[in-house]
């Protein structure tokens, strides 16, 4: 943000970021919470604090987390708001500590296999909701298990919708440069689907594709969100947060010092509070940085509209959003993923010679096999012995 000026503030720009943060926020925040083990309520706190912290500081979902949150809550939904919540106090903290002085270096072609892995895995767990087999399973192994016993018959019909938000996503920001800052992909790939489900599905009673369904948000369905309502002191579901922790805190952590999450103190401690307050409210903790920099009276005003706008859609017009179709979101989350990988992580493994090929395949195979949170801190540990020999080398 940028300090405020009188004649920075424009009405017009305001609305029309606000307008972007509503429809940037609000399928995003469908999409983890109906395709993940937090649930649909999930998805207000998700797309309110998505909505003011884009706006104020430009964060935006990182779906890293978001693989690692999910890979937790399959086991336990207390343990992943926890390891949520322990990670953004161990941010904040390390924000206020000088964080210059924490670092977290990862081996180039592992946090390229690390990138790639968690693609594949949101892919394999979503396959199901984007063919609507309905498999199920808490990891790859048995998700894949899953399909090869049930047999990989889809829902034709729900395949169409996906596919439709496949082409959308892809081809929209490349026809529509301008008009994609304006409002992004996913909201015109959901709204698409959406009104071409109402007309060939016109009642709820004879729909043949999974929807989001009928719900009601009210002050006990959004305490039953919060991390309170799912309290476990189990000593394994302890241990499965402060893995989830230690996973969500080395991705933020090593992304923020290779300048691509918040790049200073504020930002990182900004990041923090953002974190807790969404851990707490049961919220998907999915933040990074954008860097992008506005007035602060004028972002404020945006981002408490894109608020109000997320609630009132999801209050308001339940009946329109029951009618959107899973396989839609789920395409919205598979397809996020892959764009998020960085490219030159994936070069840097096949230009480094045979130990970072090895690195590299070795890693993105336990991505696969392993828990996610487990992968990702098998996967730095490879990178610091593999950094020291590569030093030693050199």
């Amino acid at each position: 943000m940028t300090a405020f000026k009188k004649s920075d503030f424009n009405t017009a720009t305001m609305l029309k970021d606000a307008f972007f943060g509503f429809s940037f926020a609000l399928p995003l925040s469908l999409a983890v919470g109906v395709c993940s083990p937090l649930g649909l309520m999930s998805a207000l706190p998700t797309a309110i604090i998505c909505a003011l912290f884009y706006a104020l500081f430009g964060f935006k979902p990182s779906y890293a987390a978001f693989a690692v949150v999910c890979s937790t809550a399959a086991y336990s939904v207390f343990a992943a708001h926890l390891g949520s919540l322990l990670c953004f106090v161990a941010v904040l903290i390390t924000a206020l500590c000088r964080s210059d002085k924490f670092k977290i270096k990862i081996y180039p072609p592992i946090a390229g296999a690390v990138m790639l892995g968690f693609a594949l895995c949101v892919t394999v767990m979503q396959t199901t909701n984007y063919f609507g087999i309905g498999a199920t399973g808490k990891n790859v192994i048995e998700m894949l298990s899953s399909y090869r016993s049930l047999g990989f018959h889809g829902n034709w019909r729900g395949v169409l919708y996906g596919t439709i938000v496949l082409v959308v996503m892809i081809t929209y920001p490349r026809k529509f440069k301008k008009l994609r800052h304006n409002i992004p992909a996913a909201f015109w790939a959901l709204l698409i689907t959406t009104l071409l489900n109402l007309r060939l599905n016109p009642s709820t009673q004879i729909t043949a594709i999974n929807e989001i369904g009928n719900y009601s948000i009210n002050a006990q369905s959004l305490l039953d969100a919060t991390a309170f309502s799912s309290f476990n002191p189990d000593l394994y579901v302890i241990i499965h947060s402060v893995f989830c922790a230690a996973a969500l805190f080395i991705i933020i952590m090593g992304s923020s010092q290779a300048g691509e999450c918040a790049t200073s103190r504020a930002q990182l401690a900004t990041l923090g509070i953002a974190g807790i307050a969404g851990s707490v409210t049961g919220a998907m903790p999915f933040y990074s940085d954008y860097k992008e920099k506005k007035p602060v009276l004028q972002a404020l005003a945006s981002g408490l509209i894109s608020c109000a706008a997320c609630c009132a859609v999801m209050i308001f017009a339940n009946g329109l959003i029951a009618r959107i179709p899973v396989h839609s979101l789920a395409v919205v989350l598979i397809l996020g993923t892959w764009q998020d990988i960085k490219p030159k992580y994936l070069k840097a493994a096949f230009t480094s010679g045979p130990l970072a090929i090895a690195a590299f395949i070795g890693c993105a195979v336990l991505m696969l096999v392993l828990n996610t949170e487990n992968a990702v801190l098998v996967a730095v540990s490879l990178s610091v012995i593999l950094m020291s020999i590569t030093k030693k080398s050199a």
